[in-house]
């Protein structure tokens, strides 16, 4: 169980889901070495003080099958097959017309994610769409 008496406050600097797995970066662990102390630690925290993350983080699995629809007029643009993880930004790799189309998964673009009817409308990229 969870005990006040044997935890410890840390200071979070950033989150980040790498693997399915929540990856934490705290102002106490400033390398590797450090860092190593906290490993497979678990976390513990009160649902107020949790932050829901934006609507467009989603998980690379959930993502795969969603519809690509541009943001305006909804235009079918075709179905999320994969997501690659590059070091700018994640890119998606939409099947258009039996073509694979690279989009990137980024703010700019990625205008909304419809989680519940799988969509992801996008701000419609001019010439990347039109074999």
């Amino acid at each position: 169980g969870y005990s006040l008496k044997f935890s410890d406050d840390y200071d979070i600097e950033k989150t980040e889901i790498i693997n399915k797995r929540l990856c934490v970066k705290i102002r106490q662990a400033n390398d590797k070495e450090s860092a190593s102390r906290y490993r497979e630690m678990a976390v513990y925290a009160l649902k107020e003080d949790i932050l829901i993350k934006a609507e467009r983080e989603i998980l690379k699995s959930e993502i795969v099958g969603f519809e690509l629809r541009e943001f305006l007029d909804g235009e079918f643009l075709g179905i999320v097959k994969d997501e690659i993880e590059t070091p700018a930004h994640p890119i998606l790799v939409v099947d258009y017309k039996g073509k694979e189309i690279l989009t990137p998964n980024v703010e700019p673009i990625v205008k909304k994610i419809d989680k519940e009817n799988k969509i992801v409308y996008v701000e419609k990229i001019e010439g990347l769409y039109e074999l």
